[in-house]
Formats: structure tokens, sequence, C-alpha cells
């Protein structure tokens, strides 16, 4: 009923089409098949819940030996898809006066042991909590043996925190699991007993259960992963030692049917649920896009939740948009699936947008305008789209939000470093959120007014949307100056939004929705955009996925060829130049690989050439049997990162496995000099004395 009030609050249609699901997703049955069989991917399952209607289906098989098709009713793994089942459990506990969300964790578990920090339910739920995540997958996420919750929680319960609680995100499995070990001191029950009579029975979830290698479940897929250009069963784990975090099974429409409890407050109040789903503040007062045990953004303006699941046998993503009144989920047997491509091209064919267009801006100045733009847009938009009201309506903090945002982006081309720090803060409650009041101020301006086409700037995005302001207030007198923006931002949004229209054409918006990764496709829409264009459509992550794919069927000629056009066509962009200098490290050249990575790293610090970007790349090597490939990849990531403690360790462990004991103990020592504290350096160099 919600969803319904806020659709009609916001002038748009509740249903955007007329259809039937089954009539507008015919084509998308096509685009799945065809993808699947490029992907190599053996089954998937597919849920579309929007109002009552529902559509499912299967694609594949869900055992491929014994020629088993995958279904609707198909019971997947639905790893980290658990843990915002986790968090609603804990919510209705607490919403039932059971559970202290601010109480220590110990209060339910002291078996953990004291960290010298009081940690939380509430910090655990958002991420907050300092608990590590994996310390060493290659032990901690192949346990063959069952684990109880004492002995899933004795796994990590030494481990040190990462960071002081509450202070910053961290995202932990680990955590989940400290939750649901509170959740059965509570009830008294399993984890599974208690999640049955909490959330999958309320909310009519008939075929969701923990995973139990000896039970006889109905429907139970098989897992399957590349080795090489081979396909083969998934490495066999039993995942009792994740339960909370990651341990369930079952079926995509028990997924979007969960989606829509909560959503409904069948689940929970809708305080709770508005506590559940919006994102998380840290103790030093910054945003993290996740709430409690979900994450939360604005997908083209909408408000949207959304938690997706990796693990052996399994991949899995659910996501809700409440003012759409939609829930779609994705399951997986592949464990290299590459789920986005069948998000973006559903999303397409049920709104008719891409999914969340970049705008590419080379120029700096002109990007940092971008910047400010997007961030009022998203937030703001965000913040409307849920609550069909401004973030503010007392008038003296309305223009004390335009003033710092004013004061932001009028040091663009003064100080462009100070702007970029300003423009960054603008969305946290530590500075005031001016981004978020003044971008939900904008939306309820443009959009609340009769005839208003909300579309207009889903499609678009921030451009027209603050473009579209300026015009307005130029035109309607009533709107007072303190709620104007600086006139140079004014002129470098009217350029960039015009740069833009010429370019994201239908054309564009296809290409980035039918997942295509063809360079003369994409070179052909880039030349249309003129020789030195001031915007131009994002396409470096299509390019990306495509080097990626390129490179794990064996195409070793098709991942370079891509990766140096995608360097081509964006040499100012992360994810670009650190694809390309990571393929060049591959291939052996180590030298020009490593300067394309310092250039991703300067231009991102937390991009595609992120110290924890390429540890994770380093160790998909390494589980493909590509040990040298991963070391010299590790040793270019050192050298780009030389005070990154993880990245030296990860280099010392691979080296170590990979038959370079010498090397390996000059990495150990390297990590000492680097972390004295180091128990793996200490433990690992008292080994090889």
């Amino acid at each position: 009923m919600r969803s319904i009030l806020i659709a009609l609050a916001l002038s748009i249609p509740f249903f955007a089409h007329g259809a039937s699901l089954e009539a507008e997703l015919a084509s998308f049955e096509e685009f799945v098949r065809e993808t699947m069989e490029a992907d190599r991917m053996p089954g998937i399952s597919i849920a579309v819940l929007r109002g009552e209607e529902l559509w499912a289906r299967g694609f594949g098989h869900a055992d491929l030996e014994n020629h088993v098709p995958a279904k609707p009713e198909s019971s997947y793994r639905m790893a980290s898809v658990t843990k915002p089942m986790t968090a609603v459990a804990a919510l209705r506990l607490a919403e039932s006066g059971r559970l202290d969300l601010d109480a220590p964790i110990r209060t339910w578990v002291p078996y953990f042991p004291d960290k010298g920090s009081t940690i939380t339910i509430r910090q655990l739920l958002a991420h907050l909590g300092g608990i590590s995540h994996y310390r060493n997958y290659s032990v901690e996420g192949f346990i063959r043996e069952p684990k109880t919750t004492r002995e899933s929680i004795a796994i990590f319960q030494d481990f040190e925190l990462v960071a002081e609680p509450g202070s910053r995100y961290s995202y932990s499995t680990y955590g989940y699991n400290l939750v649901g070990a509170a959740l059965e001191a509570v009830t008294g029950k399993p984890y599974g007993e208690l999640m049955q009579e909490l959330v999958w029975g309320p909310a009519g979830m008939k075929n969701t259960r923990m995973d139990d290698p000896t039970a006889i479940i109905p429907n139970r897929v098989r897992g399957y992963q590349l080795d090489g250009d081979e396909l083969r069963n998934s490495t066999w784990v039993n995942i009792s030692s994740r339960f909370a975090g990651g341990g369930t099974r079952g079926t995509v429409i028990d997924m979007v049917r969960f989606a829509d409890a909560v959503d409904e407050g069948r689940l929970l109040g809708d305080s709770m649920v508005d506590l559940m789903w919006w994102p998380s503040t840290t103790s030093g007062g910054r945003w993290v896009t996740y709430g409690l045990g979900w994450g939360v953004s604005s997908l083209n303006g909408h408000f949207h939740v959304n938690h997706g699941g990796s693990q052996q046998e399994t991949r899995t993503l659910l996501l809700h948009v409440p003012s759409l009144d939609l829930s779609i989920a994705f399951a997986s047997n592949f464990e290299d699936a590459r789920l986005n491509a069948y998000r973006d091209r559903l999303w397409w064919e049920l709104t008719g947008e891409a999914w969340n267009p970049e705008v590419h801006v080379p120029d700096r100045a002109d990007r940092l305008a971008r910047d400010a733009a997007e961030n009022a847009f998203d937030t703001g938009m965000m913040q409307y789209d849920r609550t069909g009201r401004p973030a503010t309506t007392d008038r003296g903090e309305l223009a004390a939000a335009f003033r710092a945002f004013n004061q932001a982006v009028a040091a663009i081309d003064r100080s462009p470093e100070s702007a970029e720090k300003a423009i960054g803060e603008g969305t946290h409650p530590a500075a005031g959120q001016p981004a978020l009041k003044v971008g939900s101020y904008l939306a309820s301006r443009l959009l609340g007014r009769a005839g208003a086409d909300a579309s207009r700037y889903h499609r678009g995005g921030e451009l027209p949307f603050i473009r579209d302001y300026i015009r307005l207030y130029r035109s309607d007198r009533s709107i007072p100056r303190a709620y104007r923006f600086e006139r140079r931002f004014e002129r470098r949004i009217e350029e960039l939004a015009s740069a833009w229209e010429r370019v994201w054409t239908p054309e564009a918006e296809e290409i980035l929705a039918s997942g295509t990764t063809d360079p003369a496709r994409i070179r052909s829409l880039l030349e249309s955009a003129g020789a030195r264009p001031r915007a131009l459509p994002d396409l470096t992550g299509r390019l990306v996925v495509g080097v990626e794919t390129a490179f794990q069927r064996g195409d070793a000629a098709g991942t370079l060829e891509l990766a140096r056009f995608a360097a081509e066509a964006y040499p100012e962009h992360s994810e670009s130049t650190g694809v390309y200098g990571v393929t060049l490290t591959i291939i052996g050249e180590r030298a020009e690989g490593l300067s394309y990575l310092r250039k991703s790293a300067s231009i991102r610090a937390n991009g595609y050439a992120s110290g924890g970007s390429l540890r994770g790349i380093a160790r998909y090597l390494a589980g493909q049997k590509m040990v040298s490939q991963a070391i010299a990849l590790l040793e270019n990531a050192a050298a780009v990162h030389p005070e990154d403690s993880a990245v030296q360790e990860a280099l010392a462990r691979t080296l170590a496995e990979g038959g370079e004991p010498v090397r390996a103990r000059a990495a150990w020592e390297r990590l000492l000099a680097l972390d004295p504290d180091s128990k793996a350096a200490k433990e690992a160099l008292g080994s090889t004395l």
C-alpha cells in the first residue's frame, strides 16, 4: 500500500506498462538463451514480481550430467542473500523488545572474546562492527566439515578487528555469524528454526531452508565452475560455517516473495523498514551505501535496495524498487556467472531505462561539476522517491544547503582539490548533507508539478535534472535567489547537458542495455560525440566485462585488443586504464602494465587498480592455476601500493603457495617491516627459521 501512495505522490504511473509480464519479457527470454550460450552458463532461474503479477522462468540445466532442466522452483544456495533475511529476523526481535540493537554483542555471545571496544548488533548489521571478513579464503572458504554455531564463531574469534567499531564500513560474513549466534541465544532455537518462525514462514517462503548436504532437498541444483576453458563441477564445501551470513538454500520465487513481504509490512513495521532501508552512518558522520542487511542506493533516481551472493556452486542477486512495487531475483549454479548483464537487460525491458548510465567527462573541471550534479541527483531523487517529500522544508536550513553547495562548486576553477573534497563531503551527515537537501528540493519542484514526467530524469540523469531546475527558476520569480546556483556552475551544467543530450540517444541506451562489447559499435557511438566531447556515455564497465569474458574463454588476442581499445577510448578513466594495466602485466609486459596501473590508481584510488581489486584478480588467477601471473600482478600491485600490508601479505602467501620459498621469505620480511604486529608474517617467518 505504501508503494502505491508514494507512486501517486510522485505523479508517476503505478504500472508503467499495460502489457503483461509474459508479453513484455518474450524478447528477454531469447536474450537469456543467447547470452547463456556465450557465457557458457549451465543454468539460471529468474523471477519478477510486479504488483501481484509473478513471472518466473528457469533456463539451461540444474544438473548437466543428468539433463535436469533449471526451473523457477530450482533450489540454489542463497549465499549472501541470506544476510537481509538475518537482518529482518534481528529487527523483528528488536521490534518486539526482545533484542537491544545497541547492547554489546557479548551480552548474548559471551564466549566471543573481548576486543577492547563495544560491538553492537546494529553495527554488525551495517558491516560497521570492525569484524574481519575471510583472512585466508583458500582455507576458510573451503571447509568440508559441518560446523556448529560455536565452532563457526571459533574460526574468526581471535582475528584482530579491522577497524574501530562504528568507524568505517567493512563487509563481513563473520559479523553476520555473530548476529546469528545472538539470535539463537535470544530465542533459544537453532538459526534455521528461528528463521522459519520469524521470516520464511510469515513471508510465504515455502522452499527456503538451511543448506544440508545429507538432506533430501527437492529441486537441488548442482554447481559448476570454469577450470581454464573447461566446465567442471564446483569444489564441494560445507557452508554450515557461514550459517547466518550465507548458509541457506532457496528459490528465486521465495526471494521476490521475501522482498515483497518486507515492503508490504508483513514482517516489520514501517519505522523498522525505514531504519533498515536507508544508508547507515559511521561514527564519523559518513554515509555508507548499506542499510541494515541491504545495499541501499539510487538506481536512475529510483530508491532501491539489493543484495548479491557469491560462493561455491552459486551466484545470486535480489533487488527491490518500492515505488515501482517491483522485485527481481536471479540465481545461477555457475560460479563464474556475470549476473549484471541479465539484470541490465531485464531492467531495460521492464522500464525502458538503461541501468545506471554514467556520464564520462574528460575535463577535470567539468568532471567536478558533473560530480556535484550527480550527488544532488542521486541522493535527492532517492530521498524524494522513497518519501515523496524533500529532506527539509526549513527555509533557513535549505538556504544554508544551497550556500554550502555553491561554495563547493565555486571553487572548481580556483582550487580543484578543495572543490573535489567539498563536493565529495556533500552527501555525508557530518557536512550537513547539502547535496541531499538541495537535490531533494529540486526533485520536489520539478516533480511536484501537475503533468511532471519523472521518466525524463530516470532516463537522462543528473545533467538534464539540474539544467531543468535552472530553467525553472529563471522563469519562476517565486523561487528565492537563495535557492539558485552559482553562475559559472549554471553555464557549465547547461553546456554539459547540451553535449550529453547529443550523444545520449536511443541507440546509446540500447548499446548499454544490450550488453554488447563489440568495439565497432562502441567506436561508432564514441565517434558520433565529436573530436573533443564534453560528455559521452561511460561504457568502460561494458568494455571491462568484455575483456574479462574474453580472458576467461582463453582468447588472448581478443583480451588484449579489447583492453587496448578501452584504454584508448577512455584514456582518463580508472577502469579502462586499470584493465589494460592488468592485461599487460598478465601477458608479461610488466613495466608497461605497471605504468597503466599507476595511472589508474592516480585517477581513482579505490578504483580498478586499488589494492583490494588487484588482490581479488590475483586470487582468481591463482585459482585458475595461473600462479606466475598472479605473482606478477601482486608484485606490480605492491609497487603501486607500497604501504598496503594486505597486498604484501597476499604476495607472500602466493609466492609460498607457488613454490618460491626464498622470494616468499623476502616478502614476509617486507610485510613485517610494514606491519611489525603482523601475526601472519611472524608465524610464517618463524616456520622458516
